[in-house]
């Protein structure tokens, strides 16, 4: 390895890199001087032809303006007007162009290749009424570059010659010196490479940088290193990752050994290091800290002295194991059987007991004095019988049919007379006998029931959830008769929230119960209640012969749910809102039919509550048709779709405009212009009032605050916005971001708003008008 480094110095191409450094330098001198140039000057151009258009753009504004609608008639004075200075070798060529981008007038000749040109708007009060354009010609500037690229050349043959002949001929020099020590040592390295490759361990020095700086043969092949992979200079980083590739440190990361390393190095101390490699092999890494940072490395496979070493080591445990097993196994075997949950039972070839626990024993009321190895299996079933387990059963039918399948591997549940069910589960055993293990799952089977149960019907009321309900359903649906029809029925409680809001969550789950419990006496026993969820419940009527007797229970439904309920001594009315899909001309399987159900039940509440609804095909268009409209309404805010009209207030006293009360309108990309009953009712159910009230306010306060001092700006507040703790904060905001003073700002509030929730809102408009805000009650008697 030691000749490979000396024949690898000695044969470096060092002229051929001071030969490429030094062409690299003279190209860059040569092109750093005409590529600077050209840049500034370009941006110099360009900078002096946007001046130039900008100002062709400001003279023609200037002379359209003062020329009125009749300037198109005296273009000669537009060119005349437009003319700018420029040097004789600058040529430039303006034009002007009308809205319709159609040319008007040009002055200037035609400007030589290759050109550049910049364009303005010509803004006429506040108007777009045209373009102007200026075109320069790049020419004379390209000729600068090309005399400024003569001189850069010259500057970059000077350089080749400092950075590259110079040098070589001081190299050839200095190779020559070196060439004769360099022979001198290969002599030298020859003898010390024989004897380090002959070495039976692998040996390798590495310096205070971790870099290799030789190793012998053996080192390289004990690891089965690549021709070349490890080369003096090589750290030892990659040669760890190398071997860890190859799979030889399985286990073991690259920060873990490089530490280990690192660690006993800093000790100066000899040390070793013992190795299982992943191929099984075993070596021992001896190491040798150096005074000036490195060390020196020996790798010696030992693997045939631990192997050999293991082999005693584990005949010695295997005897050692073997006696202590004999010792413990019958005190493991008796803790094992009489601990056992289960009851077990052991039989030989001849069916007769080998060995029983206490579990078996008490599971069948037997004892031990009674039950002794050795007896057959046709005794102990008789005992088990003698006690009555079995109830009424055949009693020779029964020990027959056991006693026949007795050398055959089964499993089977019984069920003794007290309640009890047990699993009993015989396996055979290699010399001809049987093993029987006695379970008792009667929790098991209790506890599985009870999670059929709860995984079916709701927690709070006992009812069917939405999974039940689907099966009887479907049930329902694929055994519905001729002339006969599956009714749904899906039960909204109207107002419900109120009362978990006012009396709690307790008194809302009371609630709950109460209305399932009359919902228990409307129907028949073949009909279905389920709880939907929240405080939706459903209702399925079978084996009915008309939409009449649907008709019938929904109107009992509504009568009876909305009695009065007498909860913690406080009287609670509510309503209930109906919607009713018939099977299966409504949906001929449950998913379609609760869905139109509650497309039904969903125009029911629109129609105001305490009412019931038949589904109808069209509602599904309709429903359809919300949900674009919803879409399309989330998106339109950040579209910018929404604007505001501005629509007068006139002081009829003095007959002047006070004010102005701004309306929002919704300019949608298909439909046009969309008034706000079409979307604020929407806004307000799916709760994007919030966030379309505060741009409103936010851009009517910005809007009046570029008016006269003595306009106020009127603004429309949607009643869902008082259930909000931010509406005060939103005004506030709002105020600040325009600089309106408060009391320009008139905030108008329905009846409705008013009375609904009416403390919350009466807090709310004191804390408005704190701030100075003037509130307006408008549509007065109207709610």
């Amino acid at each position: 390895m030691l000749g490979a480094l000396r024949r690898r110095v000695g044969s470096a191409p060092v002229r051929r890199l001071v030969g490429l450094l030094g062409a690299i330098v003279a190209v860059i001198t040569a092109l750093a001087l005409p590529v600077g140039y050209g840049i500034i000057q370009y941006i110099k151009e360009a900078q002096t032809l946007a001046a130039k258009t900008d100002l062709t753009a400001f003279r023609a504004a200037r002379f359209i303006q003062s020329s009125g609608s009749g300037w198109p008639g005296d273009l000669e004075r537009l060119v005349e007007a437009i003319q700018v200075q420029s040097p004789p070798d600058r040529i430039v060529i303006q034009r002007i162009y009308d809205a319709n981008d159609a040319p008007v007038a040009v002055r200037g000749v035609s400007a030589p290749s290759p050109t550049f040109s910049r364009e303005v708007a010509i803004i006429v009060d506040g108007a777009k009424i045209g373009r102007a354009e200026v075109t320069g010609s790049l020419r004379p500037l390209l000729q600068e570059i090309g005399a400024v690229g003569l001189v850069g050349i010259g500057f970059g043959i000077a350089a080749y010659l400092a950075f590259a002949v110079l040098p070589l001929r001081a190299l050839d020099r200095s190779l020559g010196e070196l060439k004769e020590a360099n022979e001198k040592l290969g002599r030298q390295n020859v003898i010390l490479d024989t004897a380090l490759d002959n070495m039976f361990q692998g040996l390798a020095m590495f310096d205070a940088e971790e870099r290799l700086v030789f190793a012998n043969d053996r080192y390289l092949e004990m690891y089965h290193t690549p021709p070349g992979e490890i080369v003096p200079g090589t750290t030892l980083r990659h040669i760890i990752e190398l071997r860890i590739a190859q799979g030889f440190y399985a286990g073991s990361t690259v920060e873990q050994i490089l530490g280990t390393m690192r660690n006993r190095v800093a000790r100066g101390n000899i040390s070793h290091i013992t190795r299982t490699l992943a191929d099984g092999r075993t070596v021992t890494v001896s190491i040798w800290p150096r005074a000036d940072g490195g060390w020196v490395t020996t790798h010696q496979d030992i693997t045939e002295r631990e192997t050999l070493h293991a082999q005693l080591r584990e005949q010695h445990e295997l005897l050692r194991q073997r006696e202590e097993q004999l010792k413990i196994q019958n005190i493991h075997f008796d803790a094992a059987l009489n601990n056992m949950s289960q009851g077990l039972a052991m039989f030989d070839g001849e069916q007769r007991l080998l060995v029983c626990n206490r579990t078996y024993l008490d599971m069948y009321g037997l004892t031990a004095e009674q039950v002794k190895p050795g007896m057959s299996s046709r005794e102990i079933l008789e005992l088990r019988f003698a006690g009555g387990i079995y109830g009424n059963a055949d009693r020779d039918k029964l020990i027959d049919g056991w006693l026949a399948a007795f050398g055959k591997d089964s499993t089977r549940v019984q069920v003794l007379a007290d309640g009890r069910v047990i699993n009993v589960c015989r396996r055979r055993l290699p010399h001809g006998g049987l093993v029987v293990t006695h379970q008792d799952i009667t929790e098991q089977r209790r506890s599985e029931a009870k999670i059929v149960h709860m995984a079916l019907h709701d927690q709070l009321t006992g009812l069917p959830n939405r999974m039940l309900l689907n099966e009887r359903l479907e049930h329902a649906l694929t055994r519905v008769k001729r002339g006969e029809i599956v009714a749904l029925h899906l039960i909204d409680l109207d107002h419900f929230k109120t009362v978990n809001d006012t009396l709690g969550h307790p008194a809302g789950d009371k609630l709950l119960e109460m209305a399932s419990e009359r919902l228990h006496g409307l129907v028949r026993e073949t009909d279905t209640i389920a709880r939907m969820g929240g405080d939706e419940f459903a209702i399925v009527q079978v084996a009915i012969s008309s939409p009449a007797d649907a008709t019938s229970l929904a109107h009992r439904l509504i009568e009876v749910v909305s009695e009065p309920y007498e909860i913690e001594g406080q009287q609670v009315i509510i309503g209930t809102s109906v919607g009713i899909a018939i099977g299966p001309q409504d949906g001929r399987n449950p998913d379609q039919l609760i869905r139109n159900a509650d497309l039904a039940l969903y125009r029911a509440k629109s129609d105001g509550r305490r009412t019931f609804c038949f589904f109808e095909p069209e509602m599904d268009a309709q429903m359809q048709q919300r949900r674009a409209t919803e879409y399309d309404l989330r998106k339109a805010l950040g579209a910018g779709e929404f604007e505001l009209h501005y629509q007068p207030i006139v002081n009829l006293e003095r007959n002047r405009i006070s004010g102005c009360e701004a309306l929002i309108r919704w300019r949608h990309p298909k439909k046009g212009l969309v008034l706000p009953g079409q979307f604020i009712p929407l806004a307000e159910e799916i709760g994007f009032i919030g966030p379309l009230s505060e741009w409103a306010v936010r851009e009517a306060c910005a809007t009046a605050a570029k008016w006269p001092g003595e306009l106020r700006i009127a603004v429309n507040l949607s009643p869902a916005q008082f259930r909000s703790s931010g509406l005060v904060p939103m005004i506030t905001r709002s105020l600040a971001a325009s600089g309106l003073a408060a009391e320009r700002l008139e905030l108008e509030i329905t009846e409705t708003a008013l009375l609904d929730n009416g403390e919350a809102t009466l807090a709310t408009l004191y804390q408005l008008r704190e701030v100075g805000v003037h509130i307006v009650m408008d549509d007065f008697g109207t709610g």
